[in-house]
């Protein structure tokens, strides 16, 4: 388990009235459940955070998730040691008293790297070439004594088993054991006290061969199979210290490879003399023996008189000849030294050369690697800029290969047809867009929304929704048409006859405009009253809606109010009219039958109708040219504040150019400055 700022981490147990069928946020890093968010989120940031360290490497400034990883790490490595090694390894801690895991790891290694342990596979090279593996069977102490001088290696079959080949190892081992399970024996205070370990050279080992090999000549470990690395890992997961300080205190093996190996309890160490009072103890020793320190004087004199006695006996050199002689041993030593330049100097100029042919294949092998890594970004390139004109040039949506699925649409539930959906939504539109200019508030005050019209369309009921909208569309039609006449001057249908007459040249229109005019004059010739001052209610308002279609393109106004006005307006431009000449039955059921009974779709368009006449009166039109005008000031405006924008930014720029090269010229004349007292100050005065 990673530490958290240095310190051993519990992750939080799950709650003990948790239900199997509770909602949770379980935590992926430490595999801890939590009932609020908050807490999850918290210590989802704590893992992800820098502040945890390896348990066994003690790196820090990790996260969670990379602590773990390096723990794991450390314990892959230290379990590929093999069984018989781990066994061995922590038998040895388990009887060493270590307080510095370096110490303790260089011990361990310099003790097992010479010594084999049962079980363990090792390899036995033979015929100096070919390898054979080994397995240890068994191991025993040579009869030989540890004082012995050893030879080369020699092994030997055993006569019961051809299979089994006892093996010892006479390898010479200079340098001896530094590990024992026993005390240490009295030496110099300036020394570290040595142990008294078996050697290395003194085990015979029973190996068993496979596959079957009958002629060796030495037999090791795999190569990496134990190493200093491996070692220290496994020392890192497997061992403690005694205390938590690390000042003091030693490390012994962890509770569960004790158990797993049948250590037993750790042992309990005696404290070992300071080195201070082993050297004084040296020192008195010697002070009370000093009779040994004034030998020595006596031993030199007398080694130099034994040699003394042998020159005398010698033939004494003339000085001519010794001279002769030193002059011709310095003559050897300046030729030797001579060729010893010479030679230094051609194996200098070998060298020199070999560099330098090697810098020049290294120099040709970058230049093609450069070119060809600059061929392969030039290819690059060159594709990238066909795949792009390939994907900047329009084409067909169908020819797309990246394009998305659209989603499932979810079908809208409606009570009228699927196919009456548009026009319906139109209506919808219509009269929320404009319904403010014909003042719609008076009879729809919390507005008209699409369940009531899909109401409206539906039912059959006289007073219902569909009869508010009638009377608003056919009330609004008739009031804005007077309206506008009365602000034209246009009183009555006999003023538009001049009109007729130039605009319908068509026998036909002229029959038909002449039979609406007939229309728009029968409320006076039998009401009394022209047709928007006949009183509307439930009941008639079927016959009010046909005499407005009958007598529709009646009333189209003066020349100058259909151009200016309604925008050239026409009689063949009327809805009504198209509607009376498309839909003849509709006119024909109203004249025996309530509009009430119509159908759903006979209703939506006697209502879209009724739109698009309302749609072409110049109160309709005023409203959209508003908007349109909104719309280009609001464009003009943000055309103007962007090119303001612009235009600051330029000067920001041009300012910020300015100053620097203000700075830079500053620089420059405070750099020439300088340079000038600094050639003054270094003339002669």
């Amino acid at each position: 388990m990673p530490l958290l700022n240095r310190k051993p981490f519990t992750p939080e147990k799950p709650p003990k009235d948790l239900k199997p069928n509770e909602e949770v946020f379980v935590c992926t890093h430490t595999n801890e459940v939590f009932r609020e968010y908050e807490a999850f989120f918290k210590r989802t940031i704590l893992c992800n955070s820098l502040v945890w360290s390896c348990r066994f490497t003690g790196k820090s400034g990790l996260t969670y998730e990379e602590a773990e990883e390096s723990e794991e790490d450390i314990i892959a490595i230290g379990e590929s040691l093999s069984a018989p090694l781990r066994q061995a390894v922590l038998t040895l801690v388990h009887h060493t008293h270590r307080g510095k895991l370096a110490n303790l790891c260089d011990e361990v290694f310099s003790y097992l790297k010479d010594r084999f342990q049962e079980g363990e596979e090792v390899e036995l090279q033979h015929n100096d070439t070919n390898k054979a593996k080994l397995q240890i069977r068994n191991l025993k102490m040579s009869d030989k004594t540890p004082n012995k001088t050893p030879k080369s290696p020699r092994a030997s079959k055993s006569s019961t088993n051809d299979d089994v080949i006892i093996i010892e190892d006479d390898d010479d081992d200079g340098k001896g054991s530094k590990k024992s399970k026993g005390v240490g024996t009295a030496g110099s205070p300036k020394k570290k006290a040595a142990y008294n370990w078996p050697s290395a050279q003194d085990y015979k080992y029973a190996v068993k061969l496979n596959p079957e090999t009958k002629y060796y000549c030495y037999f090791s470990r795999k190569r990496g199979s134990f190493t200093r690395d491996k070692l220290k890992n496994f020392l890192r997961i497997s061992c403690m210290r005694s205390t938590i300080s690390s000042d003091d205190g030693y490390y012994i093996v962890e509770e569960k490879y004790r158990n797993k190996y049948d250590l037993g309890d750790p042992p309990v160490f005696s404290d070992s003399p300071s080195k201070n009072k082993e050297s004084k103890s040296t020192k008195r020793k010697k002070s009370a023996t000093g009779g040994e320190g004034k030998e020595a004087p006596a031993k030199k004199k007398q080694k130099h008189n034994d040699g003394d006695a042998p020159k005398k006996s010698k033939k004494k050199l003339t000085h001519e000849e010794k001279l002769k002689l030193a002059e011709e041993e310095k003559e050897k030593k300046k030729q030797q030294i001579q060729e010893d330049k010479e030679k230094k100097k051609l194996q200098k100029e070998k060298d020199r050369a070999v560099e330098r042919e090697k810098r020049e294949k290294e120099r040709v092998q970058k230049k093609l690697e450069k070119d060809k890594e600059r061929e392969r970004q030039r290819e690059q390139k060159r594709k990238e800029a066909l795949w792009y004109r390939e994907w900047s040039r329009p084409r067909e949506d169908l020819q797309l290969d990246d394009l998305k699925d659209l989603p499932n649409p979810i079908p809208v539930r409606v009570k009228f047809p699927s196919h009456l959906f548009g026009d319906v939504v139109m209506v919808l539109e219509f009269l929320n867009v404009f319904g403010s200019q014909f003042d719609i508030k008076d009879d729809f005050p919390s507005g008209l929304t699409f369940a009531m019209l899909e109401e409206a369309l539906t039912e059959h009921d006289a007073e219902g929704v569909y009869y508010d909208l009638l009377q608003f569309l056919l009330g609004a039609i008739l009031r804005t048409h007077m309206d506008e006449e009365e602000d034209e001057g246009l009183q009555t249908a006999a003023d538009a006859k001049s009109a007729l007459q130039i605009e319908d040249e068509d026998e036909r229109k002229a029959v038909v405009s002449q039979s609406a005019v007939m229309a728009a004059a029968w409320p006076l010739l039998h009401q009394g009253k022209p047709l928007h001052e006949l009183i509307m209610d439930p009941f008639t308002c079927t016959e009010l809606l046909r005499l407005h279609l009958l007598s529709s393109g009646a009333r189209i106004g003066c020349d100058d109010y259909r151009w200016h006005g309604r925008g050239g307006f026409t009689y063949a431009d009327d809805v009504g009219v198209e509607f009376r000449h498309s839909e003849p039955e509709i006119i024909r059921s109203l004249k025996t039958s309530t509009v009430y009974d119509l159908g759903t779709e006979d209703k939506l368009k006697i209502l879209k109708a009724l739109c698009g006449q309302l749609v072409t009166y110049a109160t309709a039109r005023d409203y959209v040219e508003e908007g349109f005008d909104r719309v280009r000031k609001a464009r003009r405006e943000w055309l103007s504040d962007q090119w303001k924008d612009q235009r600051r930014e330029k000067e920001e720029a041009a300012a910020k150019w300015k100053r620097k090269v203000e700075e830079r010229a500053r620089h420059k004349e405070e750099q020439e400055r300088l340079k000038k007292e600094k050639e003054a100050s270094k003339e002669p005065t």
